[in-house]
């Protein structure tokens, strides 16, 4: 079923049970005749309004941005604020990803009690018919970099403490953390 997020194929935007060069035309095509007119004029339609797309299912919209980035607005009462940039950027990490050049994440974080945080990242190969985690072996290794911002700039420095598998670095802060810790998701 490609819209289970826990048996879908990475990356099968169409549909169809499989992960191949269809796809990234299928979202090529999404992007430029359905998607671009809603992300770029003000007014337009959404393409998942549509009766077209409107059974189209969270996963596969998921899919679809694999580079999670939002649409540049600002303004709330924009019917596009918060929606998912799907464009070309996402194309050519679809068509990477048909020859492993790049992985899709699945990024969960979590508070508790709201001071702590937690964040798991999991990188997934794109397989063709059935899914796969990257490893941290052999010629398909996945490096992962997160870039993370801990308070404003008004914040109090603070310190915490990051752990990628076995690796542990303790980070301070004033304000903005650089990118600071690469690991390999396991």
């Amino acid at each position: 079923d490609p819209c289970d997020a826990s048996t879908a194929i990475w990356g099968d935007v169409n549909g169809d049970g499989r992960f191949d060069g269809q796809d990234v035309v299928w979202l090529q095509d999404f992007v430029h005749l359905q998607y671009t007119p809603f992300a770029t004029v003000p007014g337009t339609p959404n393409p998942f309004d549509k009766d077209a797309f409107e059974d189209i299912c969270l996963h596969r919209r998921w899919m679809m941005n694999p580079n999670f980035d939002l649409l540049p607005v600002d303004d709330p009462s924009d019917a596009r604020y918060g929606m998912p940039n799907i464009d070309e950027a996402d194309v050519r990490v679809l068509s990477k990803a048909t020859q492993f050049h790049a992985r899709f994440l699945e990024i969960d974080f979590a508070c508790e009690g709201g001071v702590y945080g937690n964040v798991s990242v999991t990188a997934w190969l794109g397989r063709r018919c059935y899914r796969e985690k990257a490893t941290n072996d052999g010629r398909l290794q996945t490096n992962v970099y997160l870039e993370y911002l801990v308070g404003d700039s008004g914040t109090p420095g603070q310190s915490f403490t990051v752990s990628v598998g076995d690796e542990l670095a303790d980070v301070a802060s004033a304000g903005v953390a650089e990118p600071a810790i690469a690991g390999i998701v396991q």
